[in-house]
């Protein structure tokens, strides 16, 4: 797949793991995935061969060539505001996220009203989606915003650090680039000891 990709001399890529959720028709009728270790095995290796064939992982899941990367998403990874429009669309704007119902004919009639999908932007929500990003978090910015969190956040990065886990310098914070596929797991220690 990823040399079929090349192939059409693309300029970004996005490889997620496939997770099957119970209750839906795929979980229903699709063939038994891999065993776990194996599946991580795959990923490092698509990994290893995007960077060996000139696209940069810039995000835990995509990968792009030098000045590609989807301006897009690394809004909703850095937390910045954005405006979606039509029905299902989610926004984010002033602190607060809002959602149109999905019901196109209300929509285009004028009827639907935006539904309330609370604060965004918080302390966790920044770290969490921040350090998805290979450039990590500004803790500078943090500190300013949140200063008890963020000393909380980084006592336990200095012990993360230690491990190698995350690369901690003065005023950032990223994952180490071998953990992308635990860090979940990180980021959760992070927040929450």
């Amino acid at each position: 797949t990823l040399d079929f990709a090349f192939s059409q001399n693309i300029t970004h890529l996005s490889a997620y793991l496939l997770k099957v959720e119970e209750g839906t028709a795929f979980f229903a009728h699709h063939d038994p995935l891999p065993p776990e270790e194996e599946v991580c095995d795959i990923y490092d290796s698509a990994v290893h061969k995007c960077k060996n064939t000139g696209y940069a992982r810039y995000e835990i899941s995509n990968f792009a060539k030098e000045g590609y990367e989807c301006r897009h998403n690394l809004h909703y990874w850095r937390c910045e505001e954005y405006l979606g429009l039509g029905p299902s669309a989610h926004s984010f704007l002033n602190g607060k996220r809002f959602y149109y119902p999905r019901n196109l004919k209300s929509y285009l009639q004028g009827t639907l009203s935006p539904v309330d999908d609370g604060e965004g932007g918080g302390f966790d929500e920044r770290v969490m989606l921040g350090l998805r990003l290979q450039e990590g978090i500004d803790l500078t910015d943090l500190q300013n915003q949140w200063p008890g969190e963020t000393r909380q956040l980084l006592r336990r990065a200095e012990v993360l650090a230690q491990n190698g886990f995350v690369m901690l310098s003065p005023g950032h914070l990223s994952l180490a680039p071998d953990k992308y596929l635990i860090s979940n797991s990180i980021i959760s220690k992070l927040l929450f000891g």
